[in-house]
């Protein structure tokens, strides 16, 4: 008798449609702990100026009260079974059907090696990106209007919705994203 065994890698992703940029974090597993710290490496990774805003899914990972949101990120959560509005999602899809699908690795290392082969192939070409995430109904200036006026920081003490206020006032754009 053969058994089968499996190994995995878990990435977590930030795309920016409009410039092309990307930030990322390859894991063997997936919990509100990785999350938190991919948003401290995207923090180290964006400029002070810039705002992101972050559009995922319900997860259990994405909505755990110890997550920690940084100040310069506001998170969009999708309606339940809706992945397609998120155009990270068509980056996935991209990986799975170039890099990911259909491989055979030796080992965890050589699964994780081909994992950050493929991430920097695509992700670290921005006309990849800018291509893969477009989304007609998707522009950073209109989300902003769209979601910033209702709907305050979440998450975040009230020293850190005051900052926000002053920082992007209502009626301001977080200029570009990530």
């Amino acid at each position: 008798m053969k058994q089968t065994r499996y190994d995995w890698v878990s990435v977590l992703g930030a795309a920016c449609p409009q410039t092309g940029k990307t930030a990322g974090l390859i894991s063997p597993y997936l919990n509100t702990d990785i999350v938190n710290v991919f948003f401290d490496q995207l923090v180290q990774e964006i400029d002070d100026d810039v705002h992101v805003v972050t559009i995922w899914d319900q997860a259990g990972f994405h909505t755990s009260g110890k997550l920690k949101v940084p100040d310069n990120v506001t998170l969009i959560e999708l309606p339940p079974y809706a992945p397609e509005l998120n155009p990270v999602e068509n980056l996935w899809h991209y990986l799975r059907s170039h890099h990911w699908s259909n491989r055979k690795h030796d080992d965890y290392d050589a699964l994780r090696n081909s994992a950050c082969d493929a991430w920097q192939a695509t992700c670290l070409n921005p006309d990849i990106i800018k291509s893969v995430c477009h989304v007609t109904y998707l522009q950073a200036r209109d989300l902003w209007d769209a979601y910033k006026p209702t709907t305050p920081p979440r998450r975040r003490s009230a020293a850190a919705r005051l900052r926000w206020d002053r920082r992007y006032g209502r009626g301001k754009s977080p200029g570009p994203c990530v």
